[in-house]
């Protein structure tokens, strides 16, 4: 992971060293790094190699560390040699910066400050703060920072995603083919007899003499037969009928 680092020149003498800390789920946060529990580091030297040297043993840099460095200065002081310099680390500082204008308005913030507005003069960037200062920034190839990063307005999005969804009446049908095989079984099943079929059958009574006719196997009925055959049709109808032989 690239280490990231904000670097202010206050005057030739005095450095504020702020270190980037990524958190997950949650905004970057900014550290103010305290040489010798002072805000600043007060330099001792022409070529800035010993507040290199602190940094490196502060942080314990490996050789071949990778790091992002943005350098923040006033117009009247240039930060050349102090840049030039870095090269004691030993580390793989990043010619494309990942810090954002909005790791700057935190710097400021914590030190005091309010960034209030980003300007470009000549296509370097200036910061504008609230007490009139103006001040540069860039990192070792003259890069500015990158632009702030969007905020989603996650309360907005959850309370859309969260929203219940209108409910919908569920219709189930039957398949095409359930319908037509459900039809052909009850028109099996239940035959339909239509007005002629019923006026082209022929009456009972003649299916009944037809089949007598057709069927000589059957015994002759004797008068005895055919009057107890009347009585149990006439029974609850009509009088007795008195038979004689």
């Amino acid at each position: 992971m690239t280490k990231k680092y904000l670097i202010e020149l206050k005057d030739n003498l005095h450095i504020l060293t702020a270190e980037i800390c990524e958190r997950y789920e949650e905004e970057d946060s900014v550290r103010l790094l305290k040489p010798r529990d002072e805000d600043v580091f007060l330099v001792r030297t022409d070529d800035y190699k010993d507040f290199w040297l602190w940094l490196k043993n502060e942080k314990s840099f490996l050789p071949g560390e990778s790091l992002d460095i943005c350098f923040i200065y006033p117009q009247d002081i240039t930060p050349k040699i102090l840049i030039d310099n870095s090269k004691i680390l030993n580390a793989n500082i990043s010619s494309q910066t990942e810090i954002s204008t909005n790791d700057a308005r935190v710097f400021f913030d914590i030190t005091k400050r309010k960034l209030l507005k980003v300007t470009l003069e000549d296509t370097q960037m200036v910061l504008h703060l609230n007490n009139n200062d103006k001040l540069f920034v860039k990192n070792i190839e003259g890069n500015s920072l990158v632009n702030e990063p969007q905020k989603v307005d996650k309360s907005n999005h959850e309370h859309k995603s969260s929203a219940t969804p209108p409910l919908r009446k569920s219709i189930r049908q039957r398949p095409k083919a359930f319908k037509i095989q459900q039809l052909q079984n009850e028109s099996e099943d239940n035959p339909v007899i239509t007005k002629n079929e019923l006026s082209e059958s022929p009456p009972a009574s003649s299916i009944m003499s037809k089949n007598l006719r057709d069927n000589n196997s059957l015994p002759k009925a004797t008068a005895k037969d055919i009057q107890i055959g009347i009585k149990r049709i006439t029974e609850g109808q009509c009088q007795d009928v008195d038979f004689r032989d």
